[in-house]
């Protein structure tokens, strides 16, 4: 499965608002992580705030908060290599999966060929470069 790289949630900072979103982000990209924490006894929002909904004193406290914190964790932890999950760099209330940076295939000159967000991508291209004899390697994030 392909995973999105971008925005999952913007503009709010609300629980309820990113507590669902993360909810059904971890079931769509890591379901085993979302299959124990929906089968623990209780749900992980408790059936009274749904009756209740936005206004639910629940939203306030400190185990929505311990919830939140879980989410994000797991959808870190789901995140592919050269990813993390978290806030946007430049905008705090902006949640997805972001880039760690990219990865360059680059020539034994150190001219760079191409650039991937991907590991996959990058491999692709760097399979292309060499089969066009470019004497080519790859560069990943953080290490240029």
């Amino acid at each position: 499965m392909n995973m999105h790289i971008g925005s999952i949630s913007q503009g709010t900072l609300r629980p309820q608002d990113l507590i669902p979103t993360f909810l059904d982000a971890l079931a769509k990209y890591d379901s085993a992580a979302h299959e124990q924490l929906v089968a623990q006894p209780h749900p992980p929002i408790p059936a009274y705030v749904q009756d209740e909904g936005d206004d639910s004193e629940w939203w306030d406290s400190e185990e929505a908060a311990f919830l939140q914190e879980e989410l994000i964790n797991a959808l870190e932890n789901a995140a592919p290599d050269g990813t993390y999950f978290g806030t946007h760099e430049g905008d705090g209330a902006d949640f997805g999966f972001w880039s760690l940076g990219q990865w360059r295939v680059i020539t034994e000159d150190d001219q760079v060929l191409s650039t991937h967000d991907t590991q996959t991508e990058a491999e692709h291209a760097l399979a292309v470069a060499l089969d066009d004899e470019h004497d080519a390697y790859l560069q990943a994030p953080g290490d240029y």
